[in-house]
């Protein structure tokens, strides 16, 4: 809440930051009251009014942009840059549309679209950054969005030839490490972490 200071006539004083204009100069607003709490009411009053009016015209753009600077300390500095590499490449159909006319039909479609052109993993990378800075904002808001199933991995395991080849080439180093990988129930991070002092014949 902003505080009021007396000013040498007796009254009370608040000066409040608007916004910084083209030539860089901060550009604040003042209340002045015969009191200081009438004073610091009618600058809190006026920010709350401000406030709404620039949410109101938060872009998209803007919006997940705010998002990712209030996450700048709290997150790795890795995923900061891959946010805003997903801010500068993923959202050109929506960046310049006001987050308050957004519609759940606005961001189905936009989903919708990018299911075409990218995997659903990345669909669910992107509508997640999306989601989080509209949560941020419109805290109140709930969008309604189907996103794409993800693609479950197969995994193809090596016939018995395959492994008889592989093991049948390997240089005499590796056979004990292919026959451990494919015949014991050892874990990958096991075999890893074995040396050979650990091997005892076929034990």
């Amino acid at each position: 809440m902003p505080t009021a200071k007396k000013l040498p006539s007796g009254s009370y004083r608040v000066r409040i930051y608007s916004h910084t204009d083209a030539s860089g100069k901060q550009i604040y607003q003042s209340f002045t009251a015969p009191t200081k709490k009438q004073a610091e009411l009618h600058a809190l009053e006026w920010k709350n009014k401000h406030d709404r009016h620039q949410i109101a015209n938060l872009t998209v753009y803007e919006a997940i942009e705010g998002y990712i600077n209030a996450k700048e300390g709290a997150l790795s500095p890795s995923t900061i840059r891959g946010y805003r590499t997903q801010l500068r490449n993923n959202y050109k159909p929506i960046e310049n549309k006001p987050i308050r006319k957004l519609t759940s039909e606005d961001l189905q479609i936009f989903v919708s679209e990018l299911s075409k052109a990218v995997k659903p993993k990345s669909v669910s990378n992107i509508y997640g950054l999306l989601s989080s800075a509209l949560a941020l904002y419109l805290p109140d808001t709930v969008f309604r969005v189907t996103l794409p199933k993800k693609i479950p991995k197969r995994k193809n395991s090596p016939t018995n030839e395959d492994v008889k080849r592989l093991y049948d080439r390997a240089p005499f180093e590796l056979k004990k490490c292919i026959a451990l990988g494919a015949y014991t129930s050892l874990r990958r991070g096991e075999i890893c972490a074995l040396t050979y002092s650990d091997l005892d014949g076929n034990v």
